[in-house]
């Protein structure tokens, strides 16, 4: 079992289509500061720290009022083109390296020899899976440490000061909003376990998928469908907050959205589960 999630977890990062998507992924983060008017507010800040800019005199006299939190593409949200796009486009990218390899193990045959190296249907299916899940959670999370890591190149690490208006965190009704203000590091943890789970559970949907179909970009798009189609349930047929797309972004996840994005989350992960089925139905 464990020699077998080993070659699974290559089969799944290490392909060209991994690399794409995550190459992809950190363009969009370089993309959200270079190609946005957050580039001139990251010259002018450094500028005045070098003492050439006095624009900023008051509010950078307060200490850790900018930090680089400022400029991370998650706080942008639709402000910026390049985290709209990325997302808008995460779940395809989530679902491109490794989503339709089930599909691929049953048209080539391959399953049967697999099944056989994992002594057992039950190993298998567990593996693909944790791989899938996994998967989908890593292409969604590393654009976002990307982004991170250019924000530490633009401003110094802080606490961020919520009177100076800067971010768009809720401290009072977002979740984990008071945590931002306090202990940024323990909330930019959160966020991207959060991000890795619901991604993760999103691309699990691939598996699912074949149950009623066999088409390798039909499956691969199966996230993409739930993601929005969900979204239009709750908000223009329900008429309720929480959709999931708006919430992907934790930014913008309310605590009176909990109830309404937690349930969509575990009819999703009952889904998932639901591929575990086929270690019954399967004939091999």
């Amino acid at each position: 079992m464990k020699g077998f999630l080993r070659q699974e977890c290559k089969r799944a990062f290490l392909n060209w289509r991994f690399a794409a998507v995550v190459l992809f992924g950190c363009g969009l983060a370089v993309m959200d500061l270079l190609g946005t008017r957050w580039l001139g507010g990251a010259v002018d800040l450094q500028q005045y720290v070098w003492g050439e800019e006095p624009g900023y005199s008051t509010v950078l006299d307060v200490n850790a009022a900018v930090t680089s939190l400022y400029f991370w593409m998650p706080d942008h949200g639709a402000a910026s083109r390049y985290y709209y796009l990325y997302k808008i486009l995460v779940p395809i990218m989530a679902a491109i390296p490794y989503g339709a390899s089930y599909l691929q193990d049953k048209k080539s045959g391959l399953i049967n020899q697999l099944v056989v190296r994992c002594k057992g249907k039950g190993g298998y299916f567990a593996a693909k899976l944790t791989v899938t899940f996994v998967s989908g959670g890593m292409v969604a999370v590393i654009p976002l440490i990307a982004s991170l890591i250019i924000g530490l190149c633009a401003m110094p690490w802080g606490v961020p000061v919520n009177s100076v208006g800067y971010y768009m965190v809720d401290g009072m009704s977002g979740v984990f909003g008071e945590l931002f203000y306090t202990y940024p590091s323990v909330y930019v943890a959160v966020y991207l376990v959060y991000t890795f789970i619901f991604f993760g559970l999103l691309n699990c949907l691939c598996l699912f998928c074949v149950y009623f179909e066999e088409n390798s970009y039909a499956v691969r798009l199966m996230p993409f469908i739930v993601y929005y189609g969900s979204n239009f349930i709750v908000k223009d047929v329900l008429g309720l907050r929480g959709g999931l797309v708006t919430c992907a972004n934790m930014v913008f996840f309310y605590k009176s959205d909990v109830p309404v994005v937690l349930f969509q989350l575990a009819v999703i992960a009952l889904l998932d589960l639901a591929f575990l089925f086929r270690i019954r139905r399967d004939v091999i």
